[in-house]
């Protein structure tokens, strides 16, 4: 999964994917999914769906939701993009969720698989903004012929998912338990308490997974130092950083490097 979309300044962006597999996080931007081969195991506002080849997913601004593949054969195509983007839509994108976020593989319409695969070719070419927003608007467009909405609650944006934004928005400075405590007047343990038990992970794992999926990408797609992407990442020590790097993917910064140049 790549976390540096959520800070992103590029407004439209996507990418095929294998397997994939995060934990609970959130954002300020739309996310379809469409998967081409396998399931993908989704879970969104603490309800489970289970996405199937030939079905897209379509998850709404500021909702809480991972994903896992227990199966290990799931491939697909994701897009995310700002709701501001589309006048048309953006109430509704802002203002409403789906009662169900799946469209049925015999509901898609044939010009979402024909746009999301154009969205993917096209978006690297800084001239096609308007050619990518039309592309959205033809998803955008049958989708919403095809789900139902409700209304949001605003009390159903709790203390959580202001703290997900927070931590999104700011995981590069230094950030601590201490200090997302004193950003929401909160204590230590009721914070690790929404961590171990909405989220499924600690506060301080939660922090490093979105470091090193942003080291992941700058890794893959930058000449920048080593040392440069651990300071760009929020990590306050070359040694931190390459033993949180190697806990989470068994093998050190550089080694990821070479392993991803080889294979390309």
């Amino acid at each position: 999964m790549i976390t540096f979309y959520e800070n992103n300044q590029k407004h439209i962006t996507a990418f095929n994917f294998e397997n994939l597999s995060f934990h609970s996080h959130l954002h300020k931007e739309v996310e379809c999914l469409l998967i081409t081969e396998g399931n993908c195991h989704a879970r969104i506002n603490e309800k489970e769906y289970t996405v199937s080849q030939g079905e897209f997913l379509i998850i709404f601004p500021n909702t809480i939701h991972s994903y896992s593949n227990s199966d290990n054969n799931c491939k697909g195509s994701l897009v995310i993009f700002g709701p501001e983007l589309f006048g048309e839509f953006t109430w509704n994108l802002t203002k409403y969720y789906p009662i169900n976020p799946i469209i049925e593989k015999e509901k898609i319409h044939k010009d979402i698989p024909y746009c999301v695969n154009q969205l993917l070719i096209e978006q690297f070419n800084d001239n096609n903004t308007s050619l990518l927003k039309g592309y959205l608007t033809v998803i955008l467009s049958r989708i919403f012929s095809n789900i139902k909405l409700l209304p949001i609650n605003k009390e159903d944006f709790d203390l959580t998912h202001k703290i997900l934004i927070f931590i999104t928005e700011n995981f590069k400075e230094s950030i601590t338990l201490d200090s997302v405590c004193k950003e929401f007047g909160t204590n230590k343990s009721y914070i690790s308490k929404v961590f171990s038990q909405k989220i499924g992970v600690k506060f301080n794992d939660y922090i490093n997974s979105l470091r090193i999926d942003l080291a992941q990408h700058l890794l893959e797609n930058s000449n920048l130092s080593i040392s440069q992407v651990c300071f760009d990442c929020g990590f306050d020590s070359l040694r931190t950083f390459n033993r949180i790097f190697q806990k989470f993917l068994n093998c050190s910064p550089s080694e990821y490097r070479k392993n991803k140049m080889f294979q390309n």
